[in-house]
């Protein structure tokens, strides 16, 4: 009879990985920190990582003057040239999938003796990881929530684009100073051994066990399930403080002020079994936004116990008023009260059909030199001849402090160059919204965002911009709704009676009415801004 076939645990199974392949030590000559290598195009500053894959330097690309992240692949690995192509092939599909929340592949190129050279963007902060070992109980709510948001919007299109990231870790999301969340070392993951063309390993790096997904154990390759699950750790430590281990509770359970619904969201992505887990990045995104609003504001809490007490101190007058009998009250007076207001004939008056008519103000030139209110938030912006002009950063230009509650805004418009969008930063409803015309990389455009829901995921409607052509964009705002027209078309009417509107994440801005009313900007596209203009409407 022959033995039973041997099924060692997961851990178990990591004993065959090199811990030198690991750590990235011991393979090939050790170098000294202080010796900072020579990269023609670059002049390399510092080190700024190491890890199994080679060292990370911070240096300035000199023909851009720009600072960037330059990743050298160690020469042991990168001796093997079928690991070479699949890095080449990954880095490419990194460097075409242009997203906020995620770090930009600038550069792959192979250099002398078996190396390669990743060139990435810079991102000025810190990690993830640093986050979660300064909150050791668990983060502010409002972070975690935020980054788990944008770090699902990182892996969402990274899933749409055919890539499975497979080393998700706190370590590789990083936390820029503008408070952005973004994911990086897509498929740069560590190979299974010297010569192994397949290039990445789930939890291939010692201390990465814990985010592995257990199907990523078996022969099997993991799928895009696989990152759901690694996410789930990730969000789970950082709203608790601890890594879900054994038989773990709900995060609700370990911290009560975690939100029910967010803490249903991270346990459903933490099934062993991936067929029962949330199936897709977006779906685990619609579960986030059964987030509650946050409460109320003091002054909502002020108005109803107001009104309470005006209804308590009006029930003693009510009960008089339903003493007095019937047959004391004048005829008239009975009819009055008798009469149902369904029964009244509606009026006819002249003055009531005239004030449904609104009454529109002068169009007021807001890049007149007579406007004192004019204050770049961000990005590089130039004045000239009554225009201004963007660069290829994110600008933000605000215009105006105090609006009134119905007002329209005009602005013309050519985006020069770019593909990313433009947007109107309007108030309404005591909040500041947006309306981004060619966004989210499929021309999505619309008022976001509503209630916390960005265009992904509610009204819109699509309007690729064309660069070099002119454009005239008109927001009519009202207290329950914005009209948004193109040109003088109407695209659609979006509703906006009693919500809350916001700024998306990739504006890092995050702005009150008392900041600004009424703002432009353009994303990474520089724009020339011909006109704006306002006026009230009664």
């Amino acid at each position: 009879m022959s033995n039973p076939p041997d099924n060692p645990s997961p851990r178990k199974r990591l004993e065959g990985l090199r811990a030198d392949l690991l750590m990235g030590q011991g393979i090939g000559e050790k170098t000294d920190e202080t010796m900072l290598p020579v990269i023609a195009g670059f002049e390399v500053r510092k080190l700024i990582g190491r890890g199994g894959m080679g060292s990370v330097y911070l240096a300035k690309q000199i023909s851009l003057d720009r600072e960037v992240a330059v990743k050298q692949v160690i020469a042991k690995l990168g001796n093997d040239d079928a690991f070479l192509d699949r890095l080449e092939r990954e880095a490419r599909i990194m460097a075409r999938m242009r997203h906020p929340n995620i770090v930009t592949v600038h550069n792959f190129e192979r250099v002398a003796g078996g190396r390669a050279t990743i060139v990435m963007e810079y991102i000025e902060g810190g990690d993830l990881r640093d986050q979660i070992n300064q909150n050791p109980k668990g983060m502010p709510l409002a972070s975690a929530i935020k980054w788990t948001q944008e770090i699902a919007d990182a892996l969402s299109k990274a899933h749409q684009s055919g890539v499975v990231h497979r080393d998700m870790k706190p370590e590789n999301i990083l936390i820029g100073h503008d408070d952005v969340a973004r994911v990086t070392d897509f498929g740069l993951a560590l190979p299974l051994g010297e010569n192994a063309t397949r290039l990445t390993l789930t939890g291939s790096t010692v201390g990465t066990v814990d985010y592995i997904s257990p199907e990523s154990f078996n022969a099997s390759e993991p799928d895009a399930r696989s990152d759901l699950y690694s996410l789930g750790v990730i969000v789970y430590e950082m709203l608790t403080g601890k890594v879900p281990r054994g038989n773990f509770k709900a995060p609700h359970e370990v911290r009560s002020e975690v939100p029910v619904s967010v803490s249903h969201a991270v346990m459903q992505t933490l099934k062993s079994d991936p067929n029962e887990r949330v199936q897709s990045m977006d779906d685990f995104l619609e579960l986030l936004k059964a987030t509650p609003r946050r409460s109320m504001r003091p002054i909502s809490i002020i108005l109803i116990l107001v009104a309470v007490v005006v209804g308590l101190w009006m029930i003693p007058w009510s009960s008089k008023e339903k003493e007095t009998p019937d047959s004391t009250l004048p005829q008239e007076k009975e009819e009055q009260i008798t009469q149902s207001p369904l029964d009244t004939e509606p009026m006819e008056s002249t003055e009531l059909f005239i004030a449904n008519v609104p009454v529109y103000g002068e169009w007021i030139n807001l890049l007149s030199p007579a406007n004192k209110e004019l204050v770049r938030i961000s990005g590089g912006w130039e004045i000239s001849n009554g225009e201004v002009t963007t660069d290829d950063g994110v600008c933000i230009l605000a215009l105006q402090k105090h609006l009134p509650e119905s007002y329209d805004v005009r602005t013309t418009f050519v985006r020069l160059s770019g593909r990313y969008s433009i947007a109107v930063f309007f108030a309404a409803n005591g909040t500041v919204g947006t309306v981004d015309i060619d966004g989210w990389e499929d021309h999505l455009s619309g008022v976001q965002s509503v209630d916390y829901v960005d265009l992904r995921r509610r009204q819109n409607f699509i309007f690729p911009i064309e660069n070099g052509r002119r454009y005239t964009l008109q927001i009519e705002v009202r207290p329950d709704h914005v009209r948004v027209l193109i040109d003088d078309e109407e695209k659609c009417i979006f509703d906006i009676g009693g919500k809350e509107l916001g700024v998306v994440f990739p504006w890092a801005w995050n702005p009150t009415p008392s900041d600004a009313s009424l703002a432009i900007g353009s994303y990474e596209s520089p724009t020339r801004f011909e006109k704006i203009e306002w006026r009230a409407v009664e």
